[in-house]
Formats: structure tokens, C-alpha cells, sequence
């Protein structure tokens, strides 16, 4: 078990931070990765014979490397490789994968399609959205489809699809049906692919490396692909089309407006919802601003707007917000983070984000034209867009951070004050 102490060391670690305020689920945390790992590492030691390889040590040959298109790093720098098949194997518990497109395509000269499996919610896809046009560029000859996992759960959302449809890179955009695997959100249940592929198809999930060292979720999938990373963080591309009948129907009701502030108050992959929403509203109102929001609130007031998301879909809202900025009215986002953080970095919309839980690899999804409330101090961001709460200035129920109505309003009225000195 010569391996253990640095490992437990390592998760220790990375789960103190995240569970600074909860010892207890820090402590449960570590017991439960204690009764899967230590069976598993005492077994190890008690069948290992001196000078006989164990299956965590995986040295590759010179001749073994040419034959190899995905390797697996773990955290202890541990290699698990293959290369006679296009299956992509289960991958282990903690560390990263990475494929090289290039030997793939000479191992498999019949490949001639890309099938990225997509498993993730719309913010993350939108993310990702340079890498796509990354890829292309790099293999123009090799066309791209998409699968899309059709239903809810904690990894995916089925809209994903709504957006892929409007990228012109893909050729075909086939659903399955796949399910979350609850120790490695990476092995996804996505085996029904190979069922729907044809023979010329390598599949390949969309999977990024998380980490307080990821400059940008572009930069992490060029790193898992093998493609050049950016030298910069590239904003998101959002692939606009004519603007929808049901977005200029409720473009000509808020056109009039001075000034807009479009609010979405609830995360679905965080599970954040901020409580209260109704009274940011009327202050937003009774400062002059249309508000728009697709909160399940009801105010009695000419200048507001609430959108059924049942009918009025995530890319309607991206070519109404295209509508109103194209009018040149100004425009604003409020929101936890969310979809709409993506969305307004590709269409330039200053955003105000309600950060409701620490997240130590923030800087992969920071752009500039976001500014930050947060009760933690992040060294990745300037201190200029960060509106720092004191401890009156929130509650703390878990995990997650509720803040002042009458902060959040301080913190988007210095927002604009910043913004205006920006246009000047």
C-alpha cells in the first residue's frame, strides 16, 4: 500500500477546500473513499510478486507507444493505454484522458467521421463551442456528428440538442438514452452510441479536465483532443439564425423599454436557486429598468415580463437578448451562475453573477464581461469585479450562500458605474 498515504493526502486536500464549512461531509467524504480504496490497494499488495508488473504499473514500450490513441493519467502518475480497439475503455476513478486524434486516424484509416457524445448541460456546451470550431479546422476532411443524450439527469440536459442544432458543423445529430455513473461523472452511460454509429465513426466523448490550473474550458478539451491550445480565453461562439416569431413577439413588447435587465435566478447543475428574486425586482423596477426573467414570479407592473420556459425555448432567448442588443437599448444580465453566464460572454452582455458557492476553478469560466458576488476573494479575478460580502451581507445555509437583496442591488449599481467608466 505503498501508494495510499499520498493518495489520501490528495483527496484530502482537494475536499478540504471544497468542504471547509461542513466537516462533517468532509469527514463522510473521506470515510467513504477509505471503504472502496483501501480493499482495493491491500489486495494489490498481498498478490504482488517482486519484479512482476501490477496492473497500476503501466510503462510503455517505444514499439507499444506507436500502437497506442488514448492514454489515462491518474493523479499518481499512473498510465492506462490502448489502441487496437475504437472502444473507448471504463476509465479509473481520478485523473485524466487524453486522445491523440492523429494516431487514431492512422490506426483506423476507415474512420471518417468524429462523433462527439455530449453529456453535459447547455452552459458547459456553449463552452465548449470553440473547440468544436477548433476541431474542424484541425481535420476539415473528417466530418462531425453529435450524440445527445435525450433526457434529464444530474450530467446532461436534453436542450443541448436545441442549441447543437443551430451549430453548422455537424453533419447528423443523433439521441440515446444514456444514464450518470455516480463515482466517475467521465463514465457516463453512453454505450448505446456504438449501437447507433456506423463503421466509419471514431466516438469520442466531450470531456474536460477540472481544476484551479485550467485557464479556460477551451483550453481543457484542447488538452484532452491534443489540438493547440489558444493563447487567449476565446469567448463562446453562439451561432445566430433569423430571429425566432415567438423572440420578435417579445421584443416588441420590451423594445420600449430605457433600459433591460434579463434575470435568471436558478441553476439547474447547482441546484441554486436565489430566495429572493420577487424583492430584486421591484427594486430593478422602481429604478426605471423593464425587467425580464423566467423566474415563476408575478408583479402587476407594465415594465415587467415573465417568460414561460415552456413554450419559449433557451434559443429563443438568445435572439431575443441578440434582438434588444442589435436595438442598441442597454442591457443587462442578473443571475447565479448559470446558462446565461456563457450566453452573455458570447454576445458581450455585461453580467452580474450571484457566485452562491465557492468554486476554486472559477477562472475557466471567467470573461470580462462579468462581475462577481462572492463572500470568498478569488486571486484569479481583479479585485475590481469582485463585490466582496461581508458576513451581514449573506446567509449560509450549507454549502450555498444566499446574499442580501439590498447587496446584490449595491453591488449592480456599482456594476453600471463600472461599465459606463469602461464606455467613456
Amino acid at each position: 500500500m505503498s501508494n495510499y498515504t499520498e493518495l489520501l493526502a490528495a483527496k484530502y486536500n482537494k475536499w478540504l477546500y471544497l468542504y471547509s464549512k461542513s466537516p462533517w461531509l468532509l469527514a463522510l467524504k473521506m470515510g467513504y473513499w477509505n471503504l472502496l480504496r483501501v480493499p482495493s490497494l491491500a489486495m494489490q499488495e498481498l498478490f504482488k510478486k517482486p519484479g512482476r508488473k501490477t496492473k497500476h504499473d503501466f510503462s510503455i514500450s517505444a514499439q507499444a507507444s506507436r500502437n497506442w490513441w488514448g492514454i489515462f493519467s491518474s493523479d499518481m502518475s499512473e498510465k492506462v493505454t490502448y489502441g487496437k480497439t475504437k472502444r473507448i475503455p471504463p476509465l479509473p476513478p481520478t485523473g485524466h484522458i487524453v486522445f491523440d486524434l492523429s494516431k487514431a486516424l492512422n490506426l483506423f484509416p476507415e474512420v471518417k467521421r468524429f462523433g462527439l457524445v455530449f453529456f453535459m448541460g447547455m452552459g458547459d456546451y456553449f463552452y465548449a463551442t470553440n473547440f468544436i470550431r477548433l476541431l474542424h479546422h484541425t481535420y476539415p476532411h473528417i466530418q462531425l456528428d453529435a450524440y445527445v443524450s435525450d433526457h434529464w439527469d444530474q450530467n446532461n440536459s436534453p436542450l443541448v440538442q436545441l442549441c447543437i442544432k443551430k451549430n453548422p458543423l455537424f453533419k447528423h445529430i443523433y439521441t440515446y438514452h444514456g444514464k450518470p455513473n455516480l463515482q466517475n461523472w467521465k463514465n457516463y452511460h453512453w454505450e448505446e452510441c456504438y449501437n447507433i454509429a456506423s463503421q466509419d465513426t471514431l466516438l469520442l466523448p466531450v470531456i474536460y479536465e477540472y481544476g484551479t490550473e485550467i485557464i479556460s474550458r477551451t483550453e481543457a478539451l484542447c488538452k484532452t483532443f491534443s489540438l493547440p491550445k489558444p493563447f487567449i480565453n476565446p469567448l463562446p461562439c453562439i451561432d445566430l439564425e433569423p430571429p425566432s416569431s415567438k423572440a420578435q413577439e417579445v421584443f416588441m413588447k420590451c423594445k420600449n423599454g430605457q433600459k433591460i435587465v434579463f434575470l435568471q435566478m436558478t441553476s439547474r447543475s447547482s441546484g441554486c436557486s436565489y430566495p429572493y428574486t420577487e424583492d430584486l425586482i421591484y427594486k430593478l423596477l422602481k429604478d426605471g429598468f423593464f425587467v425580464i426573467t423566467v423566474e415563476d414570479i408575478v408583479a402587476e407592473d407594465p415594465h415587467f415580463l415573465k417568460l414561460n420556459t415552456n413554450n419559449f425555448k433557451i434559443t429563443d432567448t438568445i435572439s431575443l437578448l441578440y434582438l434588444i442588443k442589435q436595438a442598441q437599448i442597454p442591457l443587462y444580465v442578473i443571475t447565479v451562475f448559470s446558462v446565461l453566464n456563457s450566453i452573455s460572454a458570447g454576445l458581450k452582455i455585461p453580467v452580474l453573477t450571484l457566485q452562491m458557492f465557492i468554486d476554486p476553478a472559477i477562472s475557466s469560466v471567467y470573461y470580462s464581461n462579468m462581475w462577481v458576488v462572492t463572500h470568498h476573494t478569488y486571486s484569479c479575478i481583479a479585485l475590481d469585479r469582485q463585490f466582496i460580502a461581508s458576513q451581514t451581507d449573506y446567509d449560509l445555509n450549507g454549502k450555498i450562500i444566499f446574499y442580501n437583496v439590498n447587496f446584490v442591488k449595491k453591488s449592480f449599481d456599482e456594476m453600471l458605474n463600472q461599465f459606463q467608466g469602461v464606455l467613456k
